[in-house]
């Protein structure tokens, strides 16, 4: 593998076809973002998405629909919608089942092929966390069972407002994209109506870790393999992925 970074353009030639060229003239990393409720994504990883898309990285969004837990009823088709705001930023949309067999999820990661996973964190208070992080790690394991010829994207974990134990190794300045990534928050209407708390959560979190930082506002990013599978991360992947944002 060869990567190099010359000013804001990260050029990292991997496989054939891994990277895309974007409309920009450079080229971009594929990132996805777990996402288990419609506005987590937003709360952990908002400032981060808005990153990546000022750098031409291409963001999706992996959302959940559905829940293993009968006391989580929070699909309702308003709040499933609010989930698909984040494609007026430029953001990417593909929903998945946390129910059931990971196969559907294992091909979209197989096909997409993703460069970076971000995943919820598995300690947390809320069971769908618990159950979409485990389901996410096994359906990235059985895509390396299953084709070992491809190469397997960097996996990552985020923090919710509800993560306990989270143990970051990397906190990220998103100073400049709070405002923004807030905003993108209060779109979930129907969330907020739920948990009212959840702005001012988000706004505590986002200057405690900015605290942790030495920064105003930061999101913190664990990269250490903390999955069951004892995932390796691809050492190169993983820096150039950060040079690229920071």
């Amino acid at each position: 593998n060869l990567f190099s970074k010359k000013s804001e353009l990260l050029l990292c030639m991997k496989n054939e076809n891994s990277f895309r060229i974007s409309i920009y003239g450079g080229f971009d990393m594929r990132v996805f973002i777990v996402s288990p409720h419609p506005d987590d994504a937003e709360f952990g990883c908002g400032g981060l998405s808005m990153k990546c898309l000022k750098v031409q990285h291409e963001v999706t969004y992996l959302l959940n629909t559905k829940s293993n837990n009968d006391e989580d009823l929070f699909y309702t088709d308003g709040r499933r919608n609010e989930g698909h705001t984040v494609k007026k930023k430029g953001i990417r949309v593909i929903e998945f089942a946390c129910n059931g067999t990971t196969v559907a999820l294992e091909d979209i990661i197989f096909q997409d092929k993703p460069d970076v996973i971000l995943n919820v964190w598995s300690k947390d208070f809320n069971e769908t966390h618990r159950l979409v992080s485990n389901f996410v790690d096994l359906a990235v394991e059985r895509v390396r069972l299953r084709q070992k010829r491809y190469d397997l994207p960097v996996l990552g974990y985020y923090e919710t407002f509800s993560s306990i134990q989270f143990m970051p190794n990397i906190i990220f300045d998103v100073t400049e994209e709070y405002i923004e990534a807030l905003n993108l928050l209060k779109l979930h209407k129907q969330g907020i109506e739920k948990l009212p708390v959840l702005p001012y959560s988000f706004q505590i979190r986002h200057q405690s870790r900015g605290l942790d930082g030495g920064v105003l506002y930061g999101e913190a990013i664990c990269f250490n393999s903390m999955n069951q599978y004892l995932w390796v991360n691809n050492v190169q992947m993983k820096q150039s992925f950060i040079d690229s944002i920071i």
